[in-house]
């Protein structure tokens, strides 16, 4: 397989699991995947902009809050919105 058919191979895999309703183990389980090799290729293909993951939560572009990569960094602006920012925090204690 070459890394381009490799990259597409797991974008298709990622995409399978989210529609599928399955907990990422067990979609893992029933595809026969290690779960380690489904989160390191998640992580790789994740979206980016300027070193900050993209987060898709139905809201506004222009929220003023942004979440950094690594870690608990969140970036707002000056007029950013409330509401967004409680969700976001929500989100990352969550998946902790």
């Amino acid at each position: 397989m070459t890394p381009d058919e490799k990259i597409e191979h797991w974008k298709e895999l990622l995409a399978q699991q989210q529609s599928s309703g399955l907990t990422i183990a067990a979609f893992c389980r029933q595809q026969e995947i290690q779960a380690w090799k489904f989160y390191y290729w998640r992580k790789r293909l994740a979206p980016t902009v300027d070193g900050f993951a993209m987060i898709s939560c139905n809201e506004p572009n222009d929220s003023g809050v942004r979440l950094g990569r690594n870690g608990w960094k969140i970036i707002v602006s000056r007029d950013f919105d409330a509401q967004t920012l409680q969700r976001v925090i929500t989100l990352m204690q969550c998946s902790a």
